[in-house]
């Protein structure tokens, strides 16, 4: 872009590993092997907040798909397939859909969609339905993540240009018939913001910014103020584990 080359790369290496942070020590040996064979591109991977479910990306004839596995019995299903690549996705906190970035047009202009998720009566994950996009427009539209009440989808995007990504939030439709919102700003300052997270309180936004001035890629946090685009009401934490310490 802009006279520099980026391609994103699809290495076959690619898997998707677990590790015990009890036993962690930094070697592979502590690495276990969820799904990939090294053979080709696995990645990408997100859990549900219960933790029953990876969600990942697969190449499917060079391009990618969404699969899922269900971690208690192993069993994998591809839950979207269609022209062109899609990946990055993540459940929504309350698993009842997923959002992820897709590149349909394959003309790397990149863009978001969201789907509700469909289980069988044991509660595993079957598929998808009611697909539909988040953003449509000639930007490149990534690394989406929800907020913590799952009614917002925060993202990067080249809307400032290709040099200046910015962070915006966009309002899920509140049903499938209705018009898609303008996403709003939520970063602004020179340099690429890109990554962004939320803490499961909804008070904290986490990213990756290139702001100094030697432009490398440095973590940076903030605290959601009123004005901020992303702002809502304090949420108890949807942690399935209990109330998640500061």
């Amino acid at each position: 872009r802009d006279g520099r080359t980026y391609r994103w790369a699809f290495p076959p290496e690619m898997r998707i590993v677990k590790v015990d942070l009890r036993k962690a020590d930094g070697s592979a040996g502590a690495l276990q092997p969820v799904t990939g064979d090294g053979k080709g591109y696995v990645a990408e991977g997100a859990l549900s907040a219960d933790g029953r479910t990876l969600l990942f990306t697969r190449l499917i004839d060079g391009e990618g798909a969404l699969f899922t596995m269900d971690l208690p019995s192993g069993q994998i299903t591809q839950v979207v397939q269609a022209p062109g690549y899609d990946g990055g996705a993540f459940f929504s906190p309350d698993g009842s859909r997923i959002v992820w970035r897709g590149d349909r047009n394959r003309d790397n202009l990149l863009q978001l969609f969201t789907a509700r998720v469909t289980r069988d009566a044991a509660g595993r994950v079957t598929g998808v339905e009611g697909e539909r996009p988040l953003t449509r427009d000639e930007h490149v539209n990534w690394a989406p993540y929800w907020t913590p009440d799952g009614r917002m989808v925060v993202f990067a995007t080249s809307r400032e240009g290709h040099r200046n990504y910015e962070v915006f939030a966009v309002e899920l439709p509140a049903d499938d018939d209705s018009a898609l919102p303008q996403p709003r700003r939520v970063t602004t300052a020179a340099g690429a913001d890109l990554l962004p997270a939320i803490s499961p309180d909804g008070r904290l936004l986490m990213w990756t910014a290139q702001r100094g001035e030697d432009r490398s890629s440095q973590l940076w946090i903030a605290t959601i103020g009123p004005e901020s685009a992303l702002h809502r009401p304090a949420t108890p934490c949807p942690c399935p584990l209990g109330p998640c310490s500061s």
